[in-house]
């Protein structure tokens, strides 16, 4: 298996020339609708990455509809902070670094590969990823 992995590596990735990056953004950026009720997220500023798993598996959790971010102490308490972007902004970098530093990645820094026994959290981390586009 590690040598498939291997080898995969290798290969050249087929290339799109069809879209540009920022073609490709303002795509996903035109999937938010404004005028759906809003994801509430709440989340402790040490444990991001739960928080945001915790709505991202509710029934009716949208990645499309508006986010409306607190972070909340550790007794459930709003920091009070209003969310017109900073929080937002804070809460996907924390979240991209709880990411960097979790056991979904094995190897050396510079050579980390995806550990394969983690579909659920890959999963969520897709949805994180789509969902930066409300910045």
């Amino acid at each position: 298996m590690q040598a498939a992995i291997q080898a995969s590596l290798l290969e050249t990735p087929p290339t799109c020339n069809s879209m540009s990056s920022s073609d490709v953004v303002k795509k996903i950026q035109g999937y938010v609708n404004t005028e759906k009720n809003p994801t509430h997220i709440n989340v402790v500023r040490g444990r991001v990455l739960d928080g945001a798993s915790r709505a991202i598996k509710r029934s009716s959790f949208d990645p499309c509809a508006p986010i409306c971010l607190k972070f909340m102490d550790d007794v459930g308490i709003s920091e009070g902070a209003v969310d017109e972007g900073g929080p937002k902004r804070e809460f996907f970098t924390l979240a991209m670094r709880e990411i960097s530093e979790s056991n979904m990645f094995c190897g050396d820094d510079g050579d980390k590969f995806i550990v394969p026994n983690q579909t659920d959290f890959r999963f969520a981390i897709g949805r994180l990823s789509f969902m930066q586009q409300h910045i």
